[in-house]
């Protein structure tokens, strides 16, 4: 709570220069709120003002592809995708290790003070392959003191999965047999898979 005093019969701009770690400033009050002191009986009175900050936002959107019967993809909000949040040392921020997509497939981070920050998935939905690759974004804060919501976009799991049967030249099946699943940029996403 903030009290003014010594102020003359007038009108005046209430401007906030800075918000609390986490929180950005209105539009409006970056702007300047216009606040009007009156005579009331005899002193100067200025009206209790209600000032809100709203918390800094951050969205990413996650959505799951999948194939139909006809061979056609179809994307879908995923809900269910696990996501923590790292500082731009790598460290997992205490308070964002457990982030889950909601059932419009939307993950808010909330309250991430100016700084450089990275999110990685770390669990998939049953039935989807993990993406762990990791998204950077950095918290910014204007001139005015607003840090406007960042959208980083959609994040696609997809569905897979295959069997493979280990045999000889006779059909037998073969055991001890060890491989590794790479994607197209040669990335291991699998390894020591044992028959």
């Amino acid at each position: 709570e903030i009290k003014l005093g010594n102020l003359r019969v007038a009108d005046y701009l209430l401007i906030e220069t800075k918000a609390p770690a986490g929180y950005t400033i209105s539009d409006e009050l970056a702007m300047g709120k216009k606040v009007t002191i009156k005579k009331d009986t005899e002193t100067t009175t200025f009206a209790p003002q209600k000032i809100i900050n709203q918390p800094t936002k951050v969205i990413l959107h996650k959505s799951g592809e999948t194939v139909n019967a006809s061979g056609q993809r179809q994307k879908n909000p995923l809900a269910g995708a696990v996501f923590e949040v790292l500082d731009s040392k790598g460290k997992v921020i205490s308070g964002y290790e457990r982030l889950v997509s909601d059932k419009t497939g939307t993950v808010t981070i909330e309250k991430l003070a100016p700084g450089n920050y990275q999110i990685v998935e770390i669990k998939a939905p049953n039935d989807y392959i993990l993406d762990n690759k990791v998204i950077e974004f950095e918290v910014k804060q204007q001139e005015n003191g607003i840090i406007p919501m960042i959208d980083l976009g959609t994040k696609i799991n997809y569905q897979g999965s295959a069997e493979l049967i280990k045999k000889d030249d006779q059909g037998n099946a073969l055991a001890g047999a060890e491989f590794k699943v790479i994607d197209e940029k040669s990335q291991t996403v699998q390894e020591k898979l044992v028959f």
